[in-house]
């Protein structure tokens, strides 16, 4: 935590400069494993992001979230001669990351979107009910003729 609580010391009174001095921090695991420091330390790093990001002690669980995937894309890095650890440790972060950070929420055109913390709107495909309703209804009266 020297680091960390250092980098916040040097920009004290500006939330922008110490959240950017934070995001500036880099961690590389030299053998990954399964990405449980990597873990750790993102998880570490979000919290004192978190804290300065919303200006309280304890910070809500959605702005911890926001600033645990914003450490997991610019501040950790791992490496592993094992390929299959490599894997495992990608999809350990991708999990940690990806979760909890996205929305989903259905609109009355039957969109599916996701809506991740910082409020943009992704949408997905459209559901198909309207056809599948039509065909299985065809396929009905075809077995009752």
């Amino acid at each position: 935590m020297p680091v960390i609580e250092e980098r916040l010391k040097e920009n004290i009174g500006n939330k922008e400069a110490q959240s950017k001095s934070l995001l500036k921090l880099k961690v590389c695991e030299a053998a990954a494993g399964s990405g449980h420091m990597l873990l750790a330390a993102a998880r570490t790093i979000a919290w004192y992001l978190a804290r300065v990001q919303s200006g309280e002690e304890n910070p809500a669980p959605s702005v911890y979230r926001k600033c645990l995937r914003d450490t997991i894309q610019h501040c950790v890095y791992g490496v592993d001669m094992n390929p299959d650890a490599v894997e495992l440790c990608k999809l350990a972060l991708w999990l940690e990351g990806h979760n909890s950070c996205l929305l989903y929420t259905s609109d009355a055109a039957g969109e599916r979107s996701s809506v991740d913390l910082g409020g943009r709107r992704i949408l997905k495909k459209k559901q198909k009910t309207e056809k599948k309703k039509t065909k299985k209804t065809n396929t009905k009266q075809r077995t009752k003729n």
